[in-house]
């Protein structure tokens, strides 16, 4: 029998990161949400390579924005498209619900970051020009999610989801 091309599921999940899905689905569980986060941000890192390959692969789409106007970056996680996105030189609002990510996005630039949800921002109406989501936008529920992108948007706005 031929060896499989992908590693087993197994190999490619943290053990923890595992445990805390497992806690988060069902109410009773004892793992914590600090746990939670911080076993996501070990598998971000993991697995999506360094962060200069992921700058490298973001500066793409940071190079086609040609709007002066802030950006918000829904889900932004540790912060790595919402300081690629701030060095095109506009001002960039990271969103996510990720204590431990924020700390992490914080001790990594001096941008403005702040703990909401695609679905609850806390910013003003029509406040971006234009609404990120990198590496994010599958974890959002989508109708609410719109809602809140129209509500902060400008009739200008563009809303654009990547991964990398």
């Amino acid at each position: 029998m031929p060896k499989p091309i992908f590693p087993a599921a197994s190999d490619l999940i943290l053990p923890q990161f595992s445990a805390c899905v497992t806690a988060a689905k069902y109410p009773g569980a004892t793992t914590t949400r600090a746990a939670a986060d911080s076993a996501y941000t070990a598998f971000e890192n993991r697995f999506r390579g360094s962060r200069e390959e992921i700058r490298e692969r973001l500066s793409a789409y940071a190079e086609r924005f040609e709007s002066s106007g802030p950006v918000v970056d829904l889900g932004c996680g540790t912060g790595i498209s919402t300081r690629l996105f701030a060095t095109t030189g506009h001002p960039v609002i990271g969103i996510d619900p990720n204590a431990d990510m924020l700390a992490t996005a914080r001790g990594e630039g001096a941008q403005d970051y702040r703990v909401g949800t695609s679905e609850h921002t806390g910013l003003p109406d029509a406040c971006a020009d234009l609404i990120i989501a990198a590496q994010a936008f599958h974890w959002f529920h989508l109708d609410r999610t719109f809602a809140e992108v129209e509500r902060i948007g400008t009739a200008r706005s563009a809303c654009v989801a990547f991964w990398n």
